[in-house]
């Protein structure tokens, strides 16, 4: 009888580990969950630059666009994506001058989005 209980059990808990694997594994291979899971990945990393920081460390994350740009403005794309954009207004690192300085500051930037590319 204890034997019985114990090879019930045993198959139990295989079945349920099983499940279990074979889940985990379907996850990891969902195309969906995988694109999903680097989108999210893109986003936090977009969200780690705030405004006070320098035009350096924005461009640990993101990159120029194209087109023409202003010391004081302008839009930027992610590096591993060029369709996830900000638009950034700076401070001139030094009083009068028309920025373009990797110590300028970031004033503002916007919230991340979508857009097709630029074309130069």
């Amino acid at each position: 009888m204890r034997c019985s209980r114990l090879i019930a059990v045993v198959a139990f808990v295989t079945l349920v580990a099983g499940s279990l694997i074979d889940a985990h594994q379907g996850a990891q291979t969902d195309p969906n969950s995988q694109h999903a899971a680097w989108v999210l990945e893109c986003l936090t990393r977009m969200q780690t630059i705030k405004p006070g920081m320098s035009r350096a460390d924005l461009f640990k994350v993101f990159k120029e666009e194209g087109g023409i740009y202003s010391g004081t403005e302008g839009h930027y794309v992610l590096r591993e994506c060029p369709y996830f954009k900000v638009d950034v207004v700076f401070e001139p690192a030094t009083a009068g001058s028309l920025g373009f300085s990797r110590s300028d500051r970031l004033k503002t930037i916007s919230r991340p989005y979508i857009q097709a590319g630029i074309m130069n």
